[in-house]
């Protein structure tokens, strides 16, 4: 983030870090009505909480604020964009991997 922070500055781009517990629900929820609160142009989240993320996603849509979604793909809602793994390619890959190691004791190298 402060590497991004940094080469976007040069183009007046502001980053307001709101850094909450991974661990504490209500440590999340302060943090985005603060975030809610601040006005912003668009918002990059990482949406730890299921649940009690929806509705500041909710908020941020009907105030027309773009936003993307960091390691958590919520289908509820439209992102501006997505950023993480294909969880599905990912599990179908150490599935056939798994598989392959213990029939025939040989490492899987696959592309797909």
């Amino acid at each position: 983030m402060d590497k991004a922070e940094k080469a976007l500055k040069h183009y007046g781009v502001v980053v307001k870090k709101y850094l909450f517990d991974p661990y504490d629900v209500a440590s999340f929820q302060a943090q985005a009505l603060a975030l809610l609160a601040g006005g912003h142009d668009g918002v990059v989240i990482s949406p730890v909480f299921y649940r009690e993320s929806l509705p500041y996603f909710e908020a941020l849509q009907q105030a027309g604020t773009p936003f993307v979604i960091f390691n958590s793909q919520i289908s509820e809602y439209t992102p501006l964009s997505y950023i993480g793994s294909d969880l599905y390619t990912s599990g179908l890959l150490a599935g056939s991997c798994s598989i392959m190691g213990f029939r025939r004791h040989v490492p899987c190298w696959w592309r797909i």
